[in-house]
């Protein structure tokens, strides 16, 4: 689960940082392509992270978010709310990007 934490980090990272700067030099759909493969890699970690919360307990933090971000995808059906996460889409991706890295400093301490 560490080395999946780690992969999950950078991956974040990465798409994050790379969907930004794209969507900056391209004036076209990158910007909604960027949100559909951030917000699905990181469904897919949320899914993960609850599938083996048994090898490393999950926090209370990342707890409130995969119910917060459950209830985000739910509600993208009604287009008031799908309008709604365009603008908080951004800040909950980085907001778990923190989260993961702040989970592997948490390892990391736990391990010296």
């Amino acid at each position: 689960m560490t080395n999946f934490k780690y992969l999950d980090f950078w991956v974040n990272v990465i798409l994050i940082v790379g969907f930004t700067a794209k969507s900056f030099t391209n004036l076209d759909d990158t910007i909604l392509y960027g949100y559909f493969i951030v917000g699905g890699w990181q469904t897919i970690s949320m899914v993960v992270h609850i599938i083996n919360k048994k090898l490393l307990p999950i926090s209370a933090t990342r707890n409130a978010y995969h119910w917060v971000a459950g209830l985000s995808i739910a509600g993208m059906a009604t287009v008031v709310y799908f309008v709604v996460l365009l603008f908080a889409a951004p800040f909950m991706a980085i907001f778990y990007t923190s989260l993961c890295g702040y989970e592997i400093y948490g390892l990391k301490k736990i391990r010296l």
